[in-house]
């Protein structure tokens, strides 16, 4: 497994107590050779928006890690990657 495994979720009806929406990462590196995220996730800010309806959507942005070298502080290449949700968890 590397280092950047994926980010995770934790929700709050309070915005004091929060709980693990699940073990699972909600963004996970997909894997695949010469994309973003192939080796790594990590990071990341979540924005709300409206669209031209009133409807609300989410803006998830985050640091992707399509290589990894030996020494992972020093030796890898990060790109921002985006993602968009209706809900912020799909």
């Amino acid at each position: 497994m590397d280092a950047f495994a994926g980010i995770g979720l934790a929700v709050s009806d309070d915005g004091l107590v929060f709980e693990r929406y699940s073990t699972d990462p909600v963004i996970a590196p997909c894997g695949e050779k010469n994309t973003p995220d192939h080796r790594g996730v990590a990071g990341g800010s979540l924005i709300q928006l409206r669209d031209g309806s009133g409807d609300s959507y989410w803006r998830f942005y985050c640091t992707g890690f399509p290589t990894l070298g030996d020494d992972l502080f020093l030796d890898q290449q990060k790109v921002v990657c985006y993602a968009e949700s209706a809900d912020g968890i799909q």
